[in-house]
């Protein structure tokens, strides 16, 4: 009754294999009293061994990746785990994001405020009306998933610029949006609407900085823009005359207004002798959206939009 059965047990982890042979004592390789080893090649391969999510079966049991994510793979920040595939992975709660895709630190990315709320012009999230010779503050954002959007909408509001008819009025407006990404792929388009009436300003391509300016003068005669000054005709401009001094048939006059001298602007609500620029209030849609490269750090997720006029 000395005699066991000893299996093989070539790496030494106490669990053996087929062939056995019956010894009175544990002879080379023959060293194991029990068997079911299912891997005799690796010590971390036994009946009772810590299940891990490798896509390995580590405890013998003929199953893989079978115990609790949690039991394998440990907890994780703002997440879950799952074993997906061999590997561990975080199911992230509402709000946070794995941007770079490695377990240990979790879902490391926390969504910005605007959430997925203003992911259409439709939706567009309302920012302060910009003043005349204003800055909003400064607009911080995220962008992620690799396809999120983010829509803002600001009204840019027009002062009442003004001068005499020797001295014609200069239009201060410059609205001017300019977005910053440490990743450098998230750029910014932007549309304006006057009414019903929509312009996308360079053809909603997507820039690093946008401008929309009135405070210069380009040009000459009916080609000219710009209301820096006020040209008379064509638009930008209002004349204001008093009654009878533009008589038909008659000698132009200065102060009034219209294409023919015959149809002169009355002072209806309005200064005389004032020469008054356009208003050029407007609401600009800003499109914040990424144009290449996906996001593989949670700082390539941020961006920051200027805003001012």
């Amino acid at each position: 009754d000395g005699y066991k059965t000893y299996y093989t047990d070539a790496d030494n982890d106490g669990y053996g294999v087929a062939p056995s042979k019956c010894l009175c004592n544990a002879t080379g390789n023959f060293r194991a009293l029990q068997s079911g080893d299912c891997n005799d090649t690796d010590p971390n391969f036994k009946p009772g061994a810590k299940e891990l999510c490798d896509g390995k079966d580590n405890d013998c049991d003929q199953q893989v990746d079978e115990d609790p994510a949690l039991s394998m793979c440990g907890s994780v920040a703002n997440g879950s785990p799952v074993c997906s595939n061999g590997q561990c992975v975080a199911s992230c709660v509402t709000g946070y994001y794995d941007v770079n895709k490695q377990f240990g630190d979790g879902c490391e990315c926390a969504e910005d405020s605007y959430g997925v709320n203003n992911n259409t012009m439709d939706t567009a999230y309302s920012l302060p009306d910009l003043a005349e010779g204003a800055t909003l503050p400064p607009v911080n954002g995220r962008l992620y998933p690799d396809n999120d959007q983010d829509w803002f909408k600001v009204k840019v509001v027009d002062k009442s610029d003004s001068g005499s008819f020797t001295g014609p009025g200069a239009d201060k407006l410059h609205f001017k949006v300019t977005i910053t990404s440490p990743g450098s792929s998230i750029k910014v388009a932007a549309i304006r609407v006057v009414g019903t009436t929509q312009q996308q300003m360079c053809n909603l391509q997507a820039s690093d900085q946008l401008e929309w300016l009135v405070d210069t003068k380009v040009g000459s005669g009916s080609s000219a823009w710009g209301e820096n000054p006020c040209v008379s005709y064509p638009p930008p401009t209002w004349y204001c005359c008093k009654s009878g001094e533009c008589q038909a048939g008659g000698s132009p006059v200065g102060c009034c207004g219209g294409i023919k001298n015959d149809n002169p602007t009355q002072c209806t609500d309005l200064t005389y002798d004032k020469r008054y620029c356009l208003d050029d209030t407007a609401t600009f849609y800003l499109k914040v959206y990424r144009t290449s490269a996906s996001a593989s750090k949670c700082e390539d997720t941020a961006y920051t939009l200027t805003i001012s006029d």
